[in-house]
C-alpha cells in the first residue's frame, strides 16, 4: 500500500468515527467511545510503559522532548504532555490533526504535525528525548516502516529511549497468510459497518471503504534494522496490543498470545 492511499484511508476514517479507527474495539464502534474515556485509556497506558521502563532500570528524561508517532486525535500524546517539558504529536492524516489540535488541552507545549513522507526532516538528529508508538506499524507496508525505524532512531538522542509496537508473524507462510488475509477481512468489515454507522465519508467521497490492513516484521529484520544504528534493543516483551478486544487496555503477557495470526511485541531501544 502506498502512503498516498494509506493517507486516503485514514482521511476518511477521521471523518467517519476517528476514536474507533485509532482503538477498535467491538463495544465501541459507530461512534459510541466516550471522549474522557478514550484519553483516559491513553494516559492509562502511558503510566504502564513508564512503570515498565522504570522495572527495567531505565532513566526517562522528563525534561526533554517526546514525539507520539502515529498520533491520530492524541490518545497518547496528551498524556506525554502531560509529563514531558515539550512534547510532538505526527500524523499522515490531516483530519485527525486536526481533531488532535480540537482536543489539545497543552497547546503551550504540545505540537500537532501532519507528515505525509516516510521522511521525518521536522526534527533534527539527536534532538529526541523519548519516542512511543503503538498501533501505528501494524498498518503501514513493512518497506516504508523500516525506513521510518532509521529515522527515528536518527533523531533519538544519546541516551533517549525509544518504545514501539509491531506485530510479529507466528506461524508457518501457507497457514500464516491465510489466518492473515482472514483477519484483514474482518477488520475491512467491521470498518466497513462503522462508516454505515457514521454515514457516508465527506473528506473522500470516491472511496467507498477503507482498505486498512494488518503487517508485521519478524524480530530478526527489525533487530537487523535497529541495532545497525549505534542503539541497543533493551526489551522486546509480548502484548495483548493485537487482541480485537484490546480497547487501548496495555497489558504486558508472559507468554506469547496469537491473534490473528499475529504476536504483539513491545520493543524498547535505548541509543548508546
Amino acid at each position: 500500500m502506498s502512503l498516498k492511499k494509506l493517507k486516503q484511508d485514514w482521511e476518511c476514517l477521521a471523518s467517519a468515527d476517528p476514536m474507533w479507527a485509532i482503538c477498535n474495539d467491538p463495544l465501541n464502534e459507530g461512534m459510541r467511545w466516550n471522549e474522557k474515556e478514550f484519553f483516559l485509556s491513553g494516559e492509562n497506558e502511558i503510566n504502564i510503559v513508564i512503570e515498565y521502563l522504570r522495572f527495567l532500570g531505565l532513566d526517562i528524561d522528563f525534561n526533554g522532548t517526546a514525539l507520539d508517532f502515529g498520533c491520530g486525535i492524541g490518545r497518547l500524546t496528551q498524556a506525554l504532555a502531560r509529563r514531558f517539558s515539550l512534547c510532538y504529536g505526527i500524523d499522515i492524516s490531516s483530519g485527525m490533526i486536526k481533531l488532535a489540535n480540537q482536543y489539545n488541552a497543552y497547546k503551550q507545549k504540545c505540537i500537532y504535525l501532519e507528515n505525509f513522507s516516510d521522511k521525518l526532516n521536522m526534527f533534527g538528529e539527536n534532538s529526541i528525548s523519548f519516542i512511543y508508538s503503538s498501533l501505528v506499524f501494524q498498518h503501514i507496508e513493512p518497506k516504508h516502516t523500516k525506513t521510518y525505524l532509521k529515522q527515528l532512531v536518527n533523531i533519538l538522542k544519546p541516551g533517549g529511549i525509544f518504545v514501539f509496537q509491531m506485530p510479529s508473524c507466528f506461524m508457518g507462510p501457507e497457514e500464516s497468510f491465510l489466518k492473515k488475509l482472514r483477519n484483514t477481512l474482518q477488520l475491512r468489515t467491521r470498518i466497513k459497518r462503522c462508516l454505515s454507522f457514521a454515514g457516508p465519508c465527506h473528506v473522500l467521497p470516491a472511496i467507498k471503504q477503507p482498505g486498512i490492513k494488518m503487517y508485521c516484521i519478524p524480530i530478526k529484520e527489525i533487530s537487523s534494522i535497529i541495532e545497525s544504528r549505534n542503539v541497543k534493543i533493551t526489551d522486546v516483551v509480548n502484548t495483548n496490543s493485537t487482541n480485537v478486544n484490546f480497547n487501548g487496555r496495555l497489558i504486558y503477557l508472559k507468554e506469547e498470545e496469537l491473534c490473528g495470526g499475529y504476536i504483539s511485541k513491545q520493543y524498547c531501544v535505548v541509543k548508546q
